[in-house]
């Protein structure tokens, strides 16, 4: 069963929201928040309440986090740009500058594809065009 259904089931739908929001990483390992908070929070529907009034937003990440065995999870994604995340997951991050290096990149459309429209001409002026292309192995 999905977690955020077991979450609202015995918590409420607030805090299956919360769950979502605060938890993306821990939602990814189907079954393993819904056991956290089972296992630390008796069932009722108050706990969002709770967290929200009295501002224990932070702290009840920090506590599940630390349960989950991820530890400085925000702190590592701070640290690190969108360009040196893209390279940990194995992709290259290219950010275009002008419309000949949006071009570059077409090589990877299907026949006939546009992958973005712009009713604007100068979409670069108002908007970022970025790509990330899965690096290759060297075999």
């Amino acid at each position: 069963m999905n977690d955020l259904i077991i979450i609202k089931k015995y918590y409420g739908e607030k805090i299956a929201h919360l769950c979502r929001d605060l938890f993306p990483t821990i939602l990814e390992c189907n079954g393993l928040l819904s056991k956290i908070m089972l296992s630390k929070f008796y069932p009722n529907k108050y706990l969002y309440d709770d967290i929200v009034d009295y501002c224990l937003e932070e702290q009840f990440q920090d506590f599940i986090y630390y349960f989950a065995g991820i530890k400085n999870q925000d702190k590592y994604l701070k640290e690190k740009s969108i360009k040196e995340l893209l390279s940990d997951a194995g992709y290259n991050f290219y950010e275009c500058k002008t419309e000949k290096d949006i071009q570059k990149f077409r090589k990877y459309y299907q026949k006939n594809e546009e992958l973005c429209t712009f009713k604007n001409e100068n979409r670069l002026d108002l908007c970022y065009v970025f790509f990330s292309v899965k690096k290759m192995s060297n075999l």
